[in-house]
């Protein structure tokens, strides 16, 4: 995947995940990491918005797998429920407010 597009959706899936929770500690020190990588890739950066957030979560992409070719296709469009691969295997809802440790482990992020 392109490092554009890998940045891009990941801003897109954390916006719309913090767009109304606060967050503080490991998950504040990743944000000020994706901001200042973002900034980089892009000197226009002006922060993170859930609009923009959730429009790309919500897009289309033609240069992925056809079918699968949204984030909310697995993920749901409802990023408070959990979301289910094609072969079945749930995941985790993508929201704070559900899954409040998700986006700590930078391992994991």
């Amino acid at each position: 995947m392109h490092p554009n597009l890998t940045l891009s959706l990941l801003t897109a899936v954390l916006s719309l995940s913090l767009s109304s929770t606060s967050f503080a500690g490991p998950r504040d020190d990743l944000m000020v990491q994706y901001a200042s990588a973002a900034k980089a890739v892009d000197p226009t950066f002006s922060g993170f918005s859930a609009g923009r957030g959730k429009a790309l979560y919500l897009q289309a992409f033609t240069g992925g797998k056809p079918d699968i070719p949204t984030c909310a296709n697995c993920h749901g469009r409802d990023t408070r429920a959990p979301g289910q691969t094609l072969t079945g295997k749930s995941i985790e809802p993508v929201a704070l407010s559900v899954s409040p440790t998700r986006y700590t482990d930078p391992v994991k992020v």
